[in-house]
């Protein structure tokens, strides 16, 4: 019986890693069948590791956050121009709930979203729209 990420009990996972770089490991790089989870193969598209926060990956697990397959991700290479900024792409588009439910929360000053990663999730929920 296979099982989704949305499935799994956080609490249950509490124990098995000692960090977030665990956690990452696991959603990012994992599709082996482990005997206390019930096969779950998981290879989720994340956001670099330094964007990667406890409270994100909580909220993956909550249900409050989304990460896609690494299978499901329409990649994009999108040209350096003002107009396709990660600014820009924020103030339009930080409305739309779907949108960012895949992005983590960027609190540190001087910080800001992964182009690359943003971009990725924009063109897999919207392929039309770039």
């Amino acid at each position: 019986m296979k099982r989704s990420l949305q499935e799994i009990d956080p609490t249950v996972l509490e124990g098995r890693f000692r960090s977030k770089a665990d956690f990452y490991y696991y959603l990012r790089y994992e599709g082996k069948q482990f005997s206390w989870l019930t096969p779950v193969i998981v290879q989720r598209y994340l956001p670099p590791v330094e964007l990667v926060s406890k409270d994100f990956l909580r909220d993956v697990f909550k249900n409050k956050k989304k990460l896609f397959k690494l299978s499901e991700v329409n990649r994009i290479e999108v040209p350096l121009y003002d107009e396709l900024s990660v600014d820009n792409m924020m103030a339009e588009y930080s409305r739309d709930e779907e949108f960012m439910t895949y992005l983590p929360v960027v609190k540190a000053k001087g910080k800001r979203q992964c182009r690359e990663y943003m971009f990725n999730i924009f063109n897999s929920l919207y392929p039309q729209t770039l």
